[in-house]
């Protein structure tokens, strides 16, 4: 998110938190927006003289009361109700006065710090001090429920989300510090999703690599994804348990072709919206798609939630970010998407009309066996009537020398775990 957003973000917050006792929760994925958000909070009450104590969940920082290790000296080793109360009282001597406790992070406290925390929260109104609390939207940590039920008592829950085409243009326009075309910002906005850390990181890197000249888009954005997103994009892949990263793969190679910029008469007008699906067959002519992309992958709403709150997910259908996607596909090893091609060509073939799908995964991942054989005859014969030449092809790969991809990878398995419904 830009500075100017997150200022004013920060002042929103600053207005609910009017009152001696007044807590407060942020609720946003991954790049929303929260850290600086608070950083803004800190900056106003620093200058206002109210004390401050600040802390934050760390991801391989479990110890029992981990969080608060810069505010309590000696902290327990053990997690335990009496270790419970001697943490919080030190924390409550250094809020004395109206003090204000911040706490970035939350989805990583461990569970002792987490405890202490909503006690805080609980007690804020009778001690006169105020707390202040950012997290993802964690569905896989429950009590991060209960923390945001004491916060958000009277309302005061800020729930951050993706941006709307306006505040991508003023992203952009700030971070260019040139006015952002509407072109710029529609081709931004699909690309990101929508989610304020891939529009900042893609406007940077545009810029950068000349695709964004003065506000204006001058190449083809689909050509490289910058490498800002690319190490991004690869270390959330590395944080994933096996049943997310599988999801990711399979979203990753079963999406329609990224968009790319179509011919026009302006040769520097890139459009924004994505082409239709590609139905066409060897002659021009078009069949009914059947099954195809991220319609064929029942995503479980756990899953897709946790994909979302790393903003990998796009935040109102079961698919992934495009900027995401295109990414993934260079990031991911070419076994690994072999696999996911499998699997997504059985799934498309369970499906009515899904013989083309199911050839078109098939051919994708390099393979000729019997699996792919049967589907390449079923999918000339849907188009034998239709489209003898595009059939002959099909028929002809299913004629061809069996071979097998050069991944050492078993073409006959599918992705395990894939978290799906």
């Amino acid at each position: 998110m830009s500075s100017g957003v997150g200022r004013h973000s920060a002042s929103a917050l600053d207005a609910r938190l009017d009152a001696p006792g007044a807590c407060a929760g942020v609720v946003g994925p991954a790049g929303t927006g929260k850290t600086r958000m608070l950083a803004a909070l800190v900056e106003l009450r620093r200058d206002r003289g109210q004390p401050l104590a600040r802390c934050a969940g760390r991801r391989f920082e479990q110890s029992p009361y981990a969080a608060f290790d810069r505010l309590v000296p000696d902290l327990p080793e053990h997690d335990e109700p009496a270790a419970d109360r001697r943490v919080r009282a030190a924390v409550e001597a250094r809020l004395e006065g109206g003090g204000l406790l911040v706490v970035d992070d939350a989805h990583w406290l461990d569970p002792a710090s987490l405890r202490v925390t909503a006690a805080l929260a609980d007690r804020a109104e009778e001690g006169g001090w105020q707390v202040v609390a950012a997290h993802r939207p964690v569905a896989r940590r429950p009590e991060l429920l209960a923390l945001d039920e004491v916060l958000g008592r009277g309302g005061a829950l800020v729930r951050l989300g993706p941006l709307g085409r306006d505040e991508v243009a003023a992203l952009a326009s700030e971070r260019l510090r040139a006015p952002a075309t509407d072109e710029l910002a529609g081709v931004l906005a699909y690309w990101s999703g929508g989610w304020p850390a891939w529009a900042e990181r893609l406007v940077a890197g545009w810029a950068e690599e000349g695709v964004v000249v003065r506000g204006q888009l001058r190449r083809d954005p689909a050509e490289r994804v910058p490498d800002a997103v690319m190490e991004v994009v690869e270390g959330r892949l590395a944080a994933l348990d096996p049943a997310e990263r599988a999801a990711v793969v399979l979203l990753a190679v079963a999406g329609d072709a990224l968009p790319s910029a179509p011919a026009t008469d302006d040769a520097d007008a890139v459009h924004a919206e994505p082409p239709p699906a590609d139905t066409s067959t060897a002659t021009g002519s078009t069949v009914p798609a059947g099954p195809r992309g991220a319609a064929l992958v029942p995503l479980d709403p756990a899953l897709l939630a946790e994909l979302r709150a790393l903003a990998l997910a796009h935040p109102e259908r079961s698919e992934l970010v495009p900027v995401v996607v295109a990414a993934a596909r260079r990031l991911v090893p070419r076994a690994e998407q072999d696999a996911a091609r499998r699997h997504l060509a059985r799934l498309a073939a369970a499906q009515p009309g899904g013989e083309l799908a199911a050839a078109q995964h098939l051919l994708a991942a390099g393979t000729v066996d019997d699996e792919a054989r049967r589907a390449f005859v079923l999918a000339g014969e849907l188009l034998a009537a239709r489209d003898p030449v595009a059939a002959l092809a099909w028929f002809e790969r299913a004629a061809a020398r069996p071979r097998r991809p050069a991944s050492s990878v078993d073409p006959a398995g599918a992705p395990v775990g894939l978290g799906l419904a």
